[in-house]
């Protein structure tokens, strides 16, 4: 994208407004110029089809982890993410949400009570969601390694995981993801009422959880880019392009392409 980018710039295209339709874009890059120059989401017609395969119930799962230099819990190594803490809500097909979360307490090895707890919070759904889910199937891993008498139903969600985060970038754009596909950046432009604060914050207005709203990626910002922790958002633009409007008949504001 770096290359296409710096293309683009010589060939004196300065901002994302200059990208008429017939310069040759990828995908999520085109509908990134589209929603922008418009002002509006755009959303590929394959989006239900990418969904269809999420079935209830469905739990939404995200973990926090800490990386410690001096190992102090068996078969860890230095700067290994453990699993501290967990937050999952279960959407059954009714839309009745249950809330499970678990948070280590004290200095013991955090990992057999937290599966045990996330083997019963996960028992009943069909479909696990998670934002980047590379790194929540990595902690399971990793859980399913230090505490083998769990190893089974700890696989099992693992294979019931589905990662959001590759559905929302390959079918839908909002001007104000600002170049980014963080969960930071998306959760607000697609649910304005919510905000995300961290597992099991994510809140509306009025402070109740959304159940199904967008499950979160990791919190030193995974994925999408702004810090966001998985595969970066192909840019025309730099981020600081959110929610940009051009009035009519107003020239474009002069916003280099990014290199």
């Amino acid at each position: 994208m770096a290359h296409r980018t710096l293309e683009l710039d010589e060939q004196g295209y300065r901002t994302i407004f200059d990208l008429t339709e017939d310069v040759l874009l990828g995908g999520a890059a085109d509908r990134q110029r589209r929603a922008v120059q418009t002002g509006q989401i755009i959303v590929d017609p394959g989006l239900a089809d990418a969904l269809a395969g999420i079935a209830p119930p469905v739990a939404f799962l995200d973990f926090e982890t800490v990386g410690l230099a001096i190992p102090v819990w068996n078969g860890c190594h230095p700067y290994d993410q453990v699993p501290v803490q967990f937050s999952c809500h279960v959407e059954d097909a009714a839309g009745h949400v249950t809330h499970h979360a678990w948070l280590a307490e004290g200095p013991a090895d955090p990992r057999p009570a937290l599966a045990e707890r996330l083997v019963t919070a996960c028992a009943a759904a069909h479909t696990i969601v998670a934002y980047h889910a590379p790194f929540e199937r990595q902690c399971i891993v990793q859980l399913a390694e230090a505490v083998p008498a769990l190893a089974a139903p700890l696989g099992s969600i693992a294979e019931r995981l589905v990662d959001l985060l590759p559905i929302i970038r390959n079918h839908v754009y909002h001007p104000d993801f600002g170049g980014s596909f963080s969960l930071k950046r998306v959760l607000p432009a697609l649910v304005p009422e919510a905000r995300y604060d961290g597992p099991g914050h994510r809140r509306r207005a009025g402070g109740k959880p959304r159940a199904g709203a967008l499950a979160p990626p990791r919190r030193r910002d995974r994925a999408g880019g702004e810090g966001g922790g998985a595969a970066s958002a192909p840019r025309v633009l730099p981020s600081r392009h959110a929610g940009a409007r051009r009035p009519a008949g107003s020239p474009a504001a002069p916003r280099r392409l990014e290199r």
